[in-house]
């Protein structure tokens, strides 16, 4: 009886696959992704800078997996495919160089930080300012960490400007999830103003409030106040509204709308006031 050799195997073996392949239209989308690839390359390294960086994230599989498929070359491109792991490489070695170190447990030291934003905000009834920053340095336990991002909240009393960098001693750093962590001040905590420095958080913080108090004047249900304040300004302090943003999947909407709405009105507004009376203006807006 006739046994087909190893040979013969593998060849009826590989078309076999070539026609399922086929079938299922593979070939054809790597043809295509090739051309599109071609007419698109910034695009492909940036996508690729994209998964170097997922990489180096939490979305390890799935980023592994489109990387994959890009990096198929669709004419049979050793240079193309080395570009592209290169590029992925460049990407995960930024991430991995930007990301905030794990730290376990609550760590007291001192921190010299840089101020991103500053706002109000409401926790079980009580009103409280919430300070982002970038922990440039934080220093405990003899061990200096870097680029670290969280959060501060203090009482209205405890406010400081920011406007520069601080340097804050005697504080408690807490991880309330995996590389988000949140700063506590304690009784013999001092934030002293980094000479040299400057940040906008405050002039921005007060640019917000100043249009809050100015819807203030038009509006007197708190509710719709603070809906409209939460799309001129881009964040929002009212529990019940923030989950039913979150609820129906609208939370996108401070992003997009948020601050840059309320600066495109003001300069719109300057622009047709000398022209147009205060009803018309509003109309055309």
């Amino acid at each position: 009886m006739y046994k087909p050799c190893n040979n013969h195997r593998e060849e009826i073996f590989s078309k076999v696959c070539s026609k399922t392949l086929d079938f299922i239209g593979f070939k054809e989308t790597l043809k295509r992704l090739g051309v599109f690839w071609e007419r698109a390359p910034a695009l492909e390294v940036a996508l690729q800078l994209l998964i170097g960086a997922s990489l180096a994230w939490q979305l390890s599989l799935v980023a592994l997996g489109f990387g994959v498929f890009i990096l198929l070359p669709s004419r049979g491109s050793s240079l193309r495919l080395m570009r592209g792991a290169g590029a992925i490489a460049v990407g995960y070695i930024l991430m991995q160089s930007h990301l905030p170190p794990l730290l376990q447990g609550p760590l007291q030291g001192k921190a010299k930080a840089c101020i991103l934003e500053k706002k109000e905000g409401s926790f079980f009834g009580r009103t409280f300012l919430c300070y982002k920053l970038q922990l440039k340095q934080f220093v405990a336990s003899g061990r200096c960490y870097k680029n670290i991002f969280c959060t501060l909240r203090v009482k209205p009393k405890e406010a400081f400007l920011a406007d520069h960098d601080v340097e804050i001693t005697e504080a408690t750093l807490t991880c309330t999830s995996p590389r988000h962590y949140q700063l506590k001040l304690t009784k013999a905590s001092q934030v002293e103003p980094i000479e040299h420095s400057f940040s906008w958080a405050e002039k921005r913080y007060r640019w917000k409030q100043g249009v809050i108090r100015h819807l203030s004047e038009y509006i007197q249900d708190k509710k719709v106040l603070k809906l409209l304040s939460a799309l001129s300004v881009g964040y929002l302090d009212h529990k019940t509204l923030g989950y039913e943003f979150a609820r129906l999947g609208l939370q996108h909407l401070l992003t997009i709308s948020g601050f840059h709405f309320a600066l495109l009105t003001f300069f719109f507004a300057s622009f047709l006031k000398p022209f147009f009376s205060k009803k018309i203006k509003i109309l055309i807006l």
